[in-house]
Formats: structure tokens, C-alpha cells, sequence
């Protein structure tokens, strides 16, 4: 098995000049732009030499896009190929960011949704207590813990008053009943 991963490490697949522009991008985001629009500004990609930029709000947007010269001008004053243009969206805001390419593989698979449990059984055991309860090998314990866990979720929700299902309130006041038995009386 470890010669397996080693070798599978030894392939590194060349990076893209975008990738390496975007990369180059999140190194100098917060020097170029300051902290406080790198807390409500994050860089998303980079197409077409097009840097696309998710904002926490339609205010921060066109805020950003009053200053967009002057961020395009610091960042390409870093790369080695210049940006054209920059656009905002608060779109893609709520949305986890992708994954680095670059991150640990060992990182991302201890990490991976397929692993995860509810840590509740190993909180104040330590970082390696709580990645090894984590560990979930088949996919019925996988399937087991999701289960569980949207369980938990619906626990304190209201009930469908036709289905008796949990339902989130905003749509018993919109259709009041759940989307399943409003789609059914259409």
C-alpha cells in the first residue's frame, strides 16, 4: 500500500498557467486588497485571464467594483500575466471553497465527507482521537452517520400538519404544508 502511494505521489501533473495565476492570486489577495475587503472578498478562479471574486453582499459588490482598478493594478503589478478583468458576485459567497490542488492528500482524505462522524464522542481527546473516530470504512456506516446526523437535524423542526414530517417553517408559512404535500396537491 505505501508503494502504491508513493508512486501515485511521484505523478505530479504540471500546473496551468491560470492555476499558477490563480495560486500566485491567493498568496498576495489580503496585501493586495487589506484585510477588510479580504474578509468580505474571496478569489474564486481565474478564466480566460477574468479573476472572479465572490463578496459577502450586493453592497461590498459594487463597492469592490468602484475599486476594481485599483485591485487590478496591485495584482498585476505581482503576475506575470496580467489580469484583464475582475468581477464580482455574491453568488458563490455562501459556497465552501474549493479544495486547494495543492493540499496534503492524506489531509483532504481524512477530511472527506465519506470519513466524517459526529466528534461528539471524541471531543477533549485530542486532534488523533478525534481524526481516528472519524474513520468510517464501509458505506453503511457512512450512510449510518448521515442518517444520524440529518436525524438531528430535523429533531426541532415543525411537523407537516398532512404528512407529519419534520419541515422547515419557512415552508409551512409559505404553502402551510411541506414542499413534498404542496407539489402533490398540484
Amino acid at each position: 500500500m505505501l508503494e502504491i502511494q508513493q508512486l501515485l505521489q511521484s505523478f505530479e501533473l504540471p500546473q496551468s498557467q491560470e492555476q499558477q495565476q490563480f495560486e500566485q492570486i491567493l498568496a498576495d489577495w489580503t496585501a493586495c486588497v487589506g484585510d477588510v475587503i479580504a474578509a468580505q472578498a474571496r478569489p474564486l478562479s481565474v478564466q480566460r485571464n477574468v479573476l472572479q471574486v465572490a463578496v459577502s453582499s450586493p453592497v461590498w459588490t459594487q463597492t469592490l467594483v468602484f475599486e476594481r482598478p485599483k485591485i487590478l493594478q496591485k495584482l498585476n503589478d505581482r503576475l506575470a500575466v496580467p489580469l484583464e478583468e475582475i468581477r464580482f458576485s455574491t453568488v458563490q459567497w455562501h459556497q465552501q471553497p474549493l479544495l486547494d490542488i495543492s493540499a496534503d492528500t492524506t489531509t483532504v482524505w481524512t477530511n472527506h465527507p465519506c470519513r466524517c462522524s459526529d466528534n461528539s464522542s471524541a471531543k477533549g481527546k485530542g486532534k488523533a482521537a478525534a481524526q481516528a473516530s472519524q474513520l468510517c470504512l464501509t458505506p453503511e456506516t457512512a450512510f449510518d452517520q448521515w442518517l444520524t446526523r440529518i436525524q438531528q437535524r430535523s429533531q426541532h423542526l415543525p411537523v407537516c400538519p398532512q404528512c407529519q414530517c419534520p419541515t422547515p417553517s419557512g415552508e409551512l408559512e409559505r404553502w402551510g404544508v411541506c414542499s413534498l404535500c404542496s407539489a402533490q396537491k398540484q
